[in-house]
């Protein structure tokens, strides 16, 4: 593979859906790049989704939600994934692997016992975005939340903060606390099976 398709193909991740051609219904939809072309461009595979500190980021200071809980997980990509954080966003939140699909079902089950209402599209809605970044999250009488999806220096970023209102959010909180990272690092490597080429 030479380096003009090489481009050819980062220009055509960064299009946004409306702009490539329609065989093209999504912009993760390219060839595959074989691990023959890998190795003949020195092009490693990025490693796994990793934890990191939890630092405020520009739509989540503006948002002034509380830190009373917060999360980050990191997933690094190729040069050649694409740099959408909304094409990220939807991949995570509105198109999940089929168990966390199940394990939200279970979930909202669980909850309407305590009276919390159940996950819907619009819990996981766009709340704030500018070049790099999606912030997406609700607000709910046991809990607000606010996730940030940041695109930048070779990673794909979403850090998590939670702000509680009660002891009915610190009860919830509590079992959801010990699978997120878990679940969120999935969630990030089939996503960026989707958004990176490589």
């Amino acid at each position: 593979m030479d380096v003009d398709v090489v481009y050819r193909h980062s220009h055509i991740v960064r299009l946004r859906t409306t702009d490539v051609p329609s065989f093209y219904t999504r912009p993760y939809n390219l060839p595959r790049v074989s691990a023959r072309e890998r190795k003949d461009m020195q092009v490693t595979r990025p490693t796994r989704a990793f934890s990191d500190v939890a630092l405020p980021t520009t739509l989540l200071t503006a948002s002034g939600i509380r830190d009373d809980w917060s999360d980050r997980q990191r997933q690094p990509v190729s040069p050649c994934a694409c740099t959408d954080p909304g094409e990220w966003a939807r991949s995570l939140f509105h198109n999940p692997p089929s168990w966390v699909a199940s394990a939200l079902s279970l979930r909202d089950k669980a909850v309407a016992l305590l009276g919390i209402r159940a996950a819907t599209p619009e819990t996981f809605r766009v709340l704030a975005r500018n070049e790099h970044e999606v912030l997406v999250g609700s607000d709910d009488r046991h809990l607000d939340f606010r996730a940030s999806v940041r695109c930048a220096d070779g990673t794909v970023d979403v850090v998590t903060f939670v702000q509680i209102h009660n002891l009915l959010g610190r009860l919830y909180l509590a079992p959801v606390r010990l699978g997120h990272a878990f679940m969120l690092r999935r969630m990030l490597a089939r996503a960026a099976a989707q958004l990176d080429p490589f």
